[in-house]
């Protein structure tokens, strides 16, 4: 969209402007040969903001203003405005209806042809990225290499094992060679006569044990035919790194299959399952699927979703691989070692972990073999380390002069980081002790003294002896007593105490000086929410007396009453466990809509018993006592019928009265 150009197009004035009106004009503009369509809204004597269309793309431009810049977005028509505050003329239909019959559209409204244009071009906009995504697709297949020679002979040798299954009958057994897929019988047992002595004897064969082949003389594994009827499959995972046309990097996964069954020769198979590229920095990944309904195999650029997605397990590495390797991004990486230093290996994997941390070269060769794992355990989305940085001190978050420490013991990266993040320094009897403790503690406590004196206090509120030998429940007892501790010093703090004074920072009990604290807190909170709440709800207040004489009644036994205020009918809730003190409650005794009564007893009307819920008629909406539970239903249910009869009766003879 021509941006300039159609900022320069001055707003199309109305005949009449008037302060706080919504007014729109409509205008159909040559730009460059293509005709745009323009609606220009005004507020309040000024510009707005301009919709602007044609036959491939929409937008709406927002002019400068004092406070704002000059904006553009790609929303719809109403797509920012979720309410319209303006109406669309008649003038601006017939300008829609003009641009609609030159462009071929069908609508003819501004409305109904704003909506169509934006149809059309989101439909474009996906069918062109499909196209774009075909063509990438294509791209990155075609750059592909062959398969390196010997493929099919490098199949066999990982898949060598084969079957040679075997029937049982009498002293002889037959067996079937799924290598050569010849069938043979030999005996078992010797016969105890002259001519047995000359007879070729073979051990029985066990199930699942190995054996050699009479006829091919090739290794196999014993499986008795009548437990595998339904054949097998034997598979393995195959990772194969090539360089692709134009200077790129893949790493292809294959799943090598050989099949068996009784009675027939071994089969072998291979399929690509997917493909990872990686080309100026970034990663890809394709899949290779079957359309079920048209029965073709096709390759897609994402996964299948669910537990139908296609994994990918750890494999074997061709030798192949071990050359393009040296001559890409991970020339310097030492793949091949710290591939062997795991039983299974991820090469598609490592591939893109490898473009996030260069530093895995250097991690190799300083030793720290720990953090190689830890960056490959976690896929490579861990926040232990700083994959930006260029020094390894930088690289592990800690000081200089730690890396030594950290090395030997892994254990210590993240009290040694958070001795960084604070910019102190801690000797190395004490980082033990403060390792128990977590950094959120740590941070808040350390604020207020040094970590000699944390430790102490710790220690010293959880009742444990710092030298001693420490139990997991000791440990977790000084977690929660650091967490606890440092909770008070920050709250302590903020309530305006002076943290220099040791009376503060080391108070004789500290739960119960927590938890006085956390009661004031929680004073003051509620101070500030009654506060709103009767601000926001102040019609309550004002409604009390009308209300009190409408609704008020007293027997022997009971009292019922309006609430005085939004804080009484929250409280009421509170007590009472019920939902009373929402909102929806407080609206509606605001505005009139609903009443809150209150039920108590004559003898203790401070107590709360039950709350009603009630129309100016005396109409009944709801009745609960605590926990929204009716105690004494049958009569407390009478009790509020008799009240309702009365007070009706009351009013029926007032207005009697007043009449006569």
């Amino acid at each position: 969209m021509k941006k300039k150009k159609i900022e320069a197009i001055p707003f199309k004035r109305p005949k009449k402007l008037l302060k706080e009106k919504w007014y729109t004009e409509a205008q159909i503009v040559d730009i460059d040969g293509a005709q745009h369509i323009f609606l220009d809204v005004w507020n309040d004597k000024k510009p707005y903001f301009r919709y602007v269309a044609n036959k491939k793309e929409y937008g709406h431009w927002y002019p400068p203003t004092e406070e704002t810049a000059s904006v553009w977005d790609r929303s719809k028509l109403y797509g920012e405005i979720m309410v319209e505050p303006f109406t669309i003329t008649k003038n601006c239909d017939e300008v829609a209806a003009v641009f609609a019959k030159d462009n071929g559209y069908y609508e003819e409204t501004f409305k109904e042809l704003a909506n169509e244009i934006e149809k059309e071009c989101l439909m474009t906009a996906v069918a062109n990225a499909e196209l774009r995504r075909r063509f990438k697709l294509q791209q990155r297949a075609s750059s592909l290499k062959p398969l390196p020679k010997g493929w099919d002979k490098y199949l066999e040798s990982i898949l060598f094992e084969s079957r040679l299954y075997y029937h049982r009958h009498g002293r002889f057994t037959t067996y079937y060679c799924s290598h050569c897929g010849e069938e043979y019988t030999a005996a078992n047992k010797a016969l105890d006569s002259y001519e047995g002595q000359f007879e070729h004897i073979e051990e029985p064969p066990k199930n699942n044990h190995m054996g050699v082949c009479s006829h091919c003389g090739h290794s196999a594994k014993y499986k008795a035919a009548g437990k595998e009827k339904n054949g097998s499959v034997l598979t393995k995972y195959i990772y194969l790194a090539q360089h692709t046309e134009g200077g790129g990097f893949v790493v292809r996964y294959f799943e090598a299959f050989k099949k068996f069954y009784p009675g027939e020769k071994e089969e072998i198979g291979c399929v690509e399952a997917t493909r990872t590229y990686i080309r100026d920095g970034k990663s890809q990944r394709d899949f290779y699927k079957h359309d079920c309904y048209l029965g073709q195999n096709f390759w897609d650029d994402c996964n299948l979703a669910g537990l139908a997605n296609i994994r990918m397990y750890h494999g074997v590495i061709h030798p192949a691989s071990w050359k393009a390797i040296s001559d890409s991004y991970m020339k310097y990486i030492p793949v091949k070692k710290i591939a062997n230093m795991y039983p299974r290996f991820n090469l598609a994997e490592f591939a893109i972990i490898a473009l996030k941390w260069p530093q895995l070269e250097m991690l190799y060769k300083l030793g720290y073999y720990w953090a190689i794992e830890k960056i490959l355990e976690s896929g490579g989305w861990t926040s232990s380390f700083d994959a930006k940085a260029k020094k390894p001190w930088d690289f592990f978050k800690v000081k200089k002069n730690r890396l030594e420490d950290i090395k030997e013991e892994p254990e210590l990266l993240d009290i040694l980081q958070l001795e960084r993040k604070l910019n102190v320094n801690w000797p190395r009897d004490i980082w033990e002790r403060i390792a128990y403790v977590t950094h959120g503690a740590v941070e808040n406590i350390s604020r207020y003294m040094s970590a000699e004196k944390m430790v102490n206090r710790v220690f010293d509120y959880a009742g444990i002896d710092k030298d001693k030998e420490l139990s997991l429940f000791d440990r977790q007892k000084i977690r929660e007593t650091a967490i606890l501790y440092g909770d008070y010093l920050v709250m302590k703090d903020a309530a305006g105490f002076d943290m220099t004074n040791t009376v503060y920072l080391h108070p004789r009990d500290l739960r119960a000086a927590h938890a006085e604290l956390v009661e004031r807190r929680a004073q003051l909170e509620d101070s500030a929410y009654f506060k709103k709440k009767e601000e926001k709800f102040k019609a309550i207040s004002k409604r009390y007396r009308k209300a009190n004489r409408h609704f008020r009644y007293v027997d022997d036994e009971l009292i019922i009453r309006p609430a005085r205020s939004a804080t009484e009918i929250i409280m009421e809730g509170r007590i009472l466990h019920h939902c009373v003190g929402g909102d929806t409650y407080l609206g509606k005794h605001a505005n009139g809509t609903s009443y809150i009564l209150f039920l108590r007893f004559k003898s203790d009307p401070r107590t709360p018993y039950y709350t009603i819920e009630i129309d100016w008629d005396y109409n009944i909406k709801e009745w609960y006592a605590a926990h929204d539970k009716k105690p004494n239903e049958k009569q407390i249910s009478e009790w509020l019928e008799k009240y309702k009869a009365h007070m009706i009766g009351q009013l029926d003879a007032a207005v009697s009265e007043k009449a006569s």
